[in-house]
């Protein structure tokens, strides 16, 4: 910007135009505010969450998106960060996250070969992994050698216990999410699935309402993490899983995480 300026006879001052004082002073007031901003973070972009279907953990459809989506929110809001939501397919939203155009991954497995793409958070919950038949199916399924040549149906891109994805013994139909994995096992397209015990008891009861009982492995297969996931393509990545898991502690503390455990019927 160029100021004008004249030099005062009486006194030898160098004087500025009130035109001139004017645009200095807006522009004194922008730069200081943009200094604010940046420094607290407040101006940024929210952070964008990949909403994928996951009941009831995560859906558009769920209160406060899901368990797993509420608790994010909250805990990034106390620390200070804008969030909003982006509904995708579960493989939509991994690219989505490797390329840089979502953050957060309200939801995940840990998986070693993704962590090139994605920095966990601290833990959620937890995922007991269970084998899903029919409970009217001729044979009963309690463990990965009872699979031997059945039809079982799988999850495109999840992050399955190294032993069922090893396995040979059966036949692999994969499907976008569990959701359409349990239409097909209550429909009769595949024999068996796996999945989170507590995911496919609340979809087939809540989202299907469906009357075809189903039956659930009596010994897990695995129990996992469930994590919070944040793309690496931000530098501030780590900054912002430590503020989080501050405030994820203190909402155990207050009594604001089990709230949220209560209010989507996770207890």
């Amino acid at each position: 910007m160029t100021l004008v300026a004249w030099r005062n006879k009486k006194t030898g001052s160098v004087c500025l135009s009130r035109f001139s004082f004017v645009c200095a002073l807006i522009f004194f007031v922008f730069f200081s505010g943009f200094l604010f901003f940046s420094s607290t973070g407040r101006a940024e972009a929210p952070l964008s969450i990949g909403l994928y279907t996951w009941a009831p953990y995560t859906g558009t459809d769920l209160p406060g998106s899901g368990f797993a989506t509420e608790v994010i929110q909250e805990g990034m809001k106390r620390a200070g960060y804008e969030t909003v939501v982006r509904p995708a397919p579960w493989s939509r939203v991994l690219k989505q996250v490797e390329q840089g155009s979502v953050d957060i991954i309200p939801g995940l497995w840990f998986a070693e070969e993704r962590l090139d793409i994605i920095a966990y958070g601290p833990v959620l919950a937890f995922n007991s992994l269970v084998l899903i038949t029919r409970k009217d199916a001729a044979r009963k399924v309690e463990a990965i050698s009872d699979l031997a040549g059945l039809v079982v149906g799988v999850g495109r891109d999840y992050a399955y216990p190294e032993e069922f994805l090893a396995a040979g013994n059966f036949k692999r139909d994969e499907s976008i999410d569990l959701e359409t994995n349990i239409r097909k096992l209550v429909d009769g397209r595949i024999d068996a699935t796996i999945g989170d015990a507590f995911v496919a008891s609340y979809t087939n009861r809540q989202i299907l309402k469906n009357d075809v009982p189903l039956h659930y492995s009596s010994k897990p297969v695995e129990i996992k993490n469930l994590y919070i996931g944040i793309s690496r393509q931000r530098a501030d990545y780590q900054i912002i899983l430590d503020k989080f898991e501050e405030k994820l502690r203190e909402m155990w503390l207050d009594g604001t995480y089990k709230a949220i455990i209560k209010r989507h019927g996770l207890e």
